[in-house]
């Protein structure tokens, strides 16, 4: 594990790191693409505008907080277990391909759209604080917790996510329609619906 701040041209000669963490840096861009073995990657508190994933394809933990990127590609990042981008600038994000993923999380950007195929290890998705209207939940076959506060549902269908144990949907605008589903989930223990 290396946690570098000032040396970012020195970075390309570490080939063999699996483990970066960055965190209250200054920089815009960064050069990850001699890093091919990396398979934990960490940037918070970062002014990083954009960030290019193409060759790091070992990748199974990417954690991008509190950022500037607006765009996210990681069509090369295959492995992905673990996604957790909150506090960005992101208003679209596809994850089709992504189907290794046990943890998603994305709350507090400006995402009105989430493409999700089907996601057999999906446990937990976290999505607060965005602009999502609908989500196929029927895709997240093994959900056990979701994390939708202030969004923009109307109507969830959860009747098929028999598996969800933790579920807060506050602060949206849902129709009676709805209750429907939720009278659907015995097995909740948390459950969230607050504004």
């Amino acid at each position: 594990t290396l946690t570098i701040s000032p040396c970012l041209d020195e970075l390309q000669q570490f080939k063999n790191l699996r483990t970066l963490a960055f965190s209250k840096n200054l920089f815009t861009t960064i050069d990850l693409s001699s890093l091919k073995a990396l398979e934990h990657l960490t940037i918070s508190d970062t002014p990083l505008n954009s960030i290019d994933l193409t060759y790091n394809t070992e990748l199974t933990r990417l954690n991008i907080f509190n950022t500037h990127i607006s765009q996210l590609d990681t069509t090369y990042n295959l492995k992905l277990q673990q996604l957790n981008i909150p506090k960005n600038q992101l208003s679209y994000l596809n994850v089709d391909h992504l189907t290794k993923l046990r943890y998603l999380g994305i709350s507090y950007n400006e995402i009105n759209y989430l493409s999700l195929a089907e996601h057999p290890l999906l446990k937990i998705l976290e999505a607060n604080d965005n602009n999502l209207k609908q989500l196929d939940t029927f895709r997240l076959p093994n959900i056990e917790e979701l994390k939708l506060h202030n969004n923009n549902f109307q109507i969830l269908n959860l009747s098929l996510n028999q598996k969800l144990f933790i579920l807060n949907i506050g602060n949206n605008p849902l129709t009676p329609n709805t209750q429907q589903y939720l009278e659907q989930l015995s097995q909740l223990r948390r459950f969230y619906l607050f504004d």
